[in-house]
């Protein structure tokens, strides 16, 4: 099972060749943005959210999406995925200063996520 922050392997370069690449980031969070394929998907998922709860199960989950490239087109259908079901990273989000100063909040919170996660669980 993979980490957050661990080494995640990148779709093909330009030559056909599989290739890893470390994604150095300032946190441990992927940006809103990012596009990931998921271990049992065979469509990509643009990341629209970050720390979530499914309202209908009221579990938490680390990320919130959508099919890439339409996005969201019923309302009813969002897709929640924790960071160890994420196979490969596509492409990294858009992270401005912004972007960063949420990470950071993110990251600071992670210790009550965690906590509210592990509450609706019980």
């Amino acid at each position: 099972m993979r980490k957050k922050g661990e080494t995640m392997t990148n779709e093909n370069d330009a030559t056909g060749k599989k290739r890893e690449e470390q994604h150095v980031r300032e946190v441990n969070w992927l940006p809103i943005g990012s596009v990931v394929m998921l271990e049992a998907a065979t469509r990509p998922i643009m990341i629209a959210g970050t720390m979530v709860q499914d309202t209908t199960t009221g579990r938490y989950w680390d990320y919130m999406g959508y099919p890439y490239p339409e996005g969201r087109v019923d309302p009813k259908q969002d897709y929640f995925f924790d960071t160890e079901t994420i196979r490969t990273v596509v492409q990294l989000g858009f992270a401005d200063q912004d972007g960063l100063s949420f990470q950071r909040f993110l990251q600071s919170n992670m210790e009550k996520y965690e906590h509210k996660r592990n509450e609706a669980t019980l």
